[in-house]
């Protein structure tokens, strides 16, 4: 066999010995899987349509589940009728602690990647004088929709923090406004995305301000609720906000099942933080898809996750360690 033969032999084996190798791990994954979201035209719906331009990358055929969101997604994936789910961590926490809404542990679930925050934060107008949460204290606050995750949250730090509400008042965020143009509250408060509509009205409209948390506060709220990441509003969110107001962040998440393969977590990764523009493109949401915001996951990691931010150099959070 001549030089050039047997080279071009060579090359013909190392290819074979490459695909061959590929096969024999992507054939261990799952031929298709359905992401867990919410109601159609949601952010966790767009976020996760995302998601699925990430799977056909890697030649896995996947679709966009439309469920009942946060409370809803734990559970189909505990009884594994689903692989993956997009998950606010305050939720999630609760289903794997088997605290709050949950009656039972959810410890199947695995967290994958931070995916944007709900800030936590005030509004008011100007003329209230209220610089930060607890001079909430006395005050008529609402707190947005009766059990949504802003009602719930105003309630257990105010409990938290010591912080005596006059009353809480559960309306809509639209009304909201109204009742602060009436004069009928004092201010408003959300844990949500931002510019939250309801707040920007207020700002732009009544000399309204944004309302945050002291520093020593947010460390105090983060050892009760390790979900709950202090954090801050970025500057000029808002009309006459030159500055980052310290706030909470609860950050939604992607999580897996237990079970889905270490190395197809592990590709899902790679090809998800080098796919930035593809996510940006899809919903501007995933701009905080960064290996920086990793920090603010809350729940045990998947041990692919795991192994692939290690090899990044991400300082994983000991809260999210995978379990032993």
């Amino acid at each position: 066999m001549d030089r050039r033969k047997f080279v071009g032999f060579i090359c013909i084996l190392v290819l074979a010995l490459f695909l061959g190798g590929t096969a024999t791990w992507a054939a261990e994954w799952p031929k298709t899987i359905s992401i867990a979201t919410a109601s159609v035209g949601g952010t966790f719906y767009y976020v996760g349509g995302a998601f699925v331009k990430i799977f056909e990358k890697m030649d896995v055929k996947a679709t966009v589940e439309v469920t009942g969101g946060s409370v809803h997604n734990p559970k189909l994936l505990q009884a594994k009728q689903l692989l993956f789910a997009i998950i606010a961590q305050g939720s999630a926490w609760q289903a794997y602690t088997g605290t709050g809404w949950a009656k039972q542990k959810h410890d199947n679930l695995r967290s994958l990647v931070a995916v944007f925050p709900s800030y936590g934060h005030g509004y008011t107008l100007a003329k209230k004088n209220i610089k930060t949460f607890r001079d909430f204290h006395g005050k008529i606050v609402s707190g947005g929709p009766p059990g949504g995750t802003s009602d719930m949250y105003l309630r257990d730090i105010g409990a938290l923090l010591g912080v005596k509400f006059t009353r809480v008042v559960t309306v809509p965020f639209a009304d909201t406004v109204n009742l602060l143009r009436d004069g009928m509250i004092d201010a408003g408060w959300s844990s949500g995305g931002v510019p939250l509509g309801a707040a920007n009205e207020v700002t732009s409209t009544l000399d309204g301000v944004i309302i945050g948390f002291a520093p020593d506060d947010l460390k105090k709220i983060e050892a009760k609720y390790p979900f709950l990441s202090p954090s801050e509003v970025p500057p000029n969110v808002y009309k006459n906000q030159p500055y980052p107001v310290p706030a909470t962040a609860d950050w939604s998440a992607l999580f897996a099942h237990k079970d889905v393969p270490d190395d197809m977590v592990y590709k899902f990764l790679e090809t998800t933080f080098a796919s930035y523009d593809l996510l940006v493109a899809t919903h501007k949401a995933l701009k905080d898809v960064t290996l920086e915001n990793q920090k603010y996951l809350a729940l045990p990691l998947h041990p692919g996750a795991y192994k692939f931010y290690k090899e990044k150099g991400v300082a994983v959070p000991d809260k999210a360690l995978p379990p032993k």
